[in-house]
């Protein structure tokens, strides 16, 4: 089983320039934990978390390539569930960015890898 068969395709994204507010308003719209940070070439450049937001919360302008977390750990969509898994355990990851060459193309989450132990969808 492949990472590209479970993840979600459509995802938000937010961009390193942008204030920390825009990733607070899409979190809260979309009910995400977490979202990609790209570039315009939809290369992931990190990754902000609900636990970035809260340590810095009080400073909703503050640009996200100052609270995100670089780099963002992703999980090439051609992989096997089984790598997702060991990458998740390793680097204790609730959600990953999903990449095909180089760029974004999904997300995955711990859910969406126990649909897959599960043999869902």
């Amino acid at each position: 089983m492949k990472v590209m068969e479970y993840m979600s395709a459509h995802i938000a994204t937010v961009r390193p320039d942008a204030p920390l507010r825009d990733a607070i308003d899409k979190m809260d719209l979309y009910q995400l934990t977490a979202l990609p940070v790209v570039d315009e070439d939809l290369r992931v450049l990190g990754i902000v978390t609900e636990a970035d937001v809260a340590k810095r919360c009080e400073s909703p302008n503050a640009p996200i390539s100052e609270c995100m977390t670089a780099p963002a750990i992703s999980v090439d969509a051609d992989a096997e569930i089984e790598e997702a898994e060991r990458a998740f355990a390793q680097h204790r990851l609730k959600r990953a960015p999903v990449t095909m060459d180089g760029r974004l193309v999904g997300m995955i989450g711990r859910i969406e890898l126990c649909q897959a132990k599960l043999g869902d969808r």
